[in-house]
């Protein structure tokens, strides 16, 4: 029924044909169209609208991940941790040696995010392989694969 009424608004406009007896949604210029349609999406509207909240989720525990992966060439590498504290955040290759660290700082509880852009500390690219990404927040410590692909 609002395809309907929009296609013959867009008809009447362009001076093609009046709108028939039938068109239920009859309207003369966009604006009235859209308040229309508005009103229609209301009086069939079965669901909730959704309900938002201003508190951010509560963190049990560190978390993370990485997207893109596999990646060219940056990654952003998200994590969560449970309290404030001190968090390590560092990017290792193959052989267990660290690469690059990114995070060395006390953060807030929460959701953060830091960009890996495929640099080691001296500022050289590194070379495509598997990387591991290490986060230690107070007692916690998780380690993450990921994949460099140039």
């Amino acid at each position: 029924m609002i395809d309907e009424g929009y296609c013959y608004l867009k008809l009447s406009e362009s001076g093609d044909r009046t709108l028939p007896e039938k068109c239920s949604v009859r309207t003369s210029t966009y604006k009235e169209y859209q308040q229309e349609v508005a009103a229609l999406h209301q009086q069939f509207s079965f669901s909730e609208p959704p309900q938002t909240t201003s508190e951010a989720p509560v963190v049990t525990e560190i978390s993370c991940s990485n997207f893109p992966n596999p990646f060219n060439p940056e990654t952003t590498i998200s994590f969560s941790i449970p309290t404030d504290g001190h968090v390590e955040l560092a990017v290792y290759n193959i052989r267990g040696q660290k690469v690059r660290t990114l995070v060395n700082s006390t953060m807030d509880t929460g959701s953060h995010s830091v960009v890996w852009d495929g640099m080691d500390e001296s500022r050289k690219s590194v070379a495509s392989g598997v990387y591991f990404y290490k986060i230690t927040a107070e007692n916690e410590t998780l380690v993450r694969k990921m994949l460099m692909m140039k």
